[in-house]
């Protein structure tokens, strides 16, 4: 039942994918029975509560991975869409399916239930989630997560974007100069986004991923010291000002982020704890489960909720809590089985990039 895993799959990060994507569906369905789970231990809320950070946990493990697939490419423009062509053929099919299913099942209810009948998406909506704009664009999201898949499309845009860049102006420089071109290229906008996402900036651009890229961009550091790009105290700068002002404004996250670069720097340490079953099954289908537990599994519980008569008992909510988890994986596992894996067996089929010869450099 596992979902089959490469050996180019890292364990450690596959596993931890698991963990976030659970962390998520556990936060939304916390919210989903909210005053039923009364009953239980104030940590235990409060665990649920800040699942949520799930989400900074995937940031940087993307930060990582797309650093990873990324840095044998040629510096070259036509790597630039041929990537977008690749990710788009690995990302968006579970992705539109999951609006297909959202918009599917919000037609039923409202069929089935004409009195709490909530509007369709809008066509320019709908256009507008199949090109990740609907944020900028001011429409909203279909489905709660969505806003963070447009940001992690923005991160992998502007991430190839910059290492293109900065390879081009560094190609015929000494190494010394080399290094300021690299500087230059990506710390301004590092600065930025922690200032931006800690409060001591402010700037108006809703639906752009400013706020999140230091997280993207540390992972993606932590794979350039893997690579021997850069060397350990470049790493430095950047976590001393996320562990000043994340530990004074948002502790929480702070110890989020540190667990995803803890993960991706000693993954190689960790390979043997993350190398268990359950947690790898999760990680393989983190992606649908991702988008299908809001989708299936809390429209599941609201359904039961409506049945049931509007509440719970103490052992019924922790019996709801855990169907909507159960409900939200198979749904997950039955979407990767018909949509992500068909779409990542093809997408890794796709030989449209262009790779550095390591003989040559060229």
């Amino acid at each position: 039942m596992t979902p089959p895993r490469k050996q180019s799959r890292i364990a450690a990060i596959d596993s931890m994918r698991g963990v976030a994507s659970l962390m998520v569906a556990c936060h939304h369905f916390n919210g989903a029975l909210g005053a039923d789970l009364a009953w239980a231990p104030v940590f235990l809320r409060t665990l649920m509560d800040e699942g949520a950070l799930g989400v900074q946990i995937f940031f940087v493990l993307s930060g990582y991975v797309i650093a990873l697939s990324t840095e044998k490419l040629k510096p070259c423009l036509s790597n630039v869409w041929r990537f977008v062509v690749r990710r788009g053929t690995r990302l968006d099919p579970p992705y539109l399916a999951s609006i297909v299913i959202a918009v599917g099942l919000l037609a039923v209810t409202n069929a089935m239930a004409p009195e709490t009948a909530r509007p369709l998406p809008s066509i320019g909506s709908l256009l507008s989630h199949a090109v990740y704009l609907q944020n900028i664009l001011g429409y909203g999201n279909i489905v709660i997560v969505y806003w963070s898949l447009c940001f992690e499309v923005q991160m992998y845009l502007l991430y190839v974007v910059l290492i293109f860049l900065e390879q081009r102006w560094s190609a015929n420089l000494d190494p010394r100069r080399a290094v300021l071109v690299r500087v230059a290229t990506w710390y301004p906008i590092l600065l930025i986004s922690i200032l931006v996402r800690y409060g001591v900036w402010t700037l108006d651009a809703p639906g752009w991923c400013v706020p999140a890229w230091y997280l993207f961009f540390l992972g993606s550091q932590v794979r350039w010291v893997h690579s021997g790009r850069i060397r350990n105290w470049e790493l430095v700068p950047g976590l001393v000002l996320v562990t000043v002002l994340g530990l004074m404004e948002y502790p929480m996250e702070y110890l989020a982020v540190v667990a995803g670069l803890a993960t991706v720097y000693w993954h190689r340490q960790l390979s043997r704890v993350g190398d268990f079953r359950p947690l790898l099954f999760l990680g393989g289908i983190s992606y649908s489960l991702y988008l299908i537990h809001p989708v299936v599994g809390g429209r599941f519980v609201n359904l039961v909720r409506q049945l049931a008569g509007g509440e719970f008992s103490a052992v019924g909510s922790a019996g709801m809590f855990v169907a909507g988890i159960a409900v939200s994986v198979l749904a997950a596992w039955l979407l990767f089985l018909a949509v992500e894996r068909p779409t990542m067996s093809l997408s890794r089929r796709m030989r449209l990039l262009r790779r550095t010869d390591p003989a040559t450099g060229e």
